[in-house]
């Protein structure tokens, strides 16, 4: 049987085209935040917002408290360990805090709650509030159990998600 090179430039483009589709298909499911909305109740602010205080805090002390605090699926899908933690977390050699500038959230299902933040790293000291660096990081809540995990995050889908929420 012969293959007629029409065929292959057939079966070529085919190939192109389906690749191209698989792709585009691909891409806009990576970034959907169709459901994602602002914070707007203070509370709900606050709540979080302390919630990435105890982050920071621990972020200069105790690896072994930050691994526990890490979203499972996240941290097996990079392989995170105690060594290799602060590749993903700031370790930070200072006492700092947190204050927030922007929050999104969605629900990904009736128990959990996924927090977009944004904030700024503030100095502890009493004479000087001086800002030392931005701060990302998504938060999970399970409403069910009234537990969190860190998903860390250096800004960028902070900003996929900001630009998705100007559209």
């Amino acid at each position: 049987m012969k293959i007629k090179l029409r065929d292959i430039i057939l079966f070529m483009v085919f190939v192109f085209i389906l690749s191209i589709f698989f792709i585009l298909f691909r891409h806009n499911e990576k970034n959907d935040f169709s459901n994602v909305k602002a914070v707007t109740d203070s509370t709900q602010y606050y709540d979080v917002s302390s919630i990435v205080n105890k982050v920071v805090h621990n972020s200069n002390k105790d690896s072994n408290l930050l691994i526990y605090l890490i979203e499972d699926s996240y941290k097996s899908k990079k392989n995170i360990n105690k060594k290799n933690i602060f590749k993903y977390i700031k370790e930070l050699d200072k006492d700092l805090s947190f204050s927030g500038d922007k929050m999104y959230y969605e629900k990904t299902n009736e128990n959990i709650s996924k927090y977009y933040v944004s904030g700024s790293l503030q100095s502890l000291s009493m004479d000087n509030n001086e800002i030392i660096d931005d701060y990302y990081v998504i938060i999970l809540i399970d409403n069910n159990n009234k537990t969190f995990s860190v998903i860390p995050d250096d800004g960028k889908i902070f900003m996929e998600v900001e630009k998705w929420m100007q559209r």
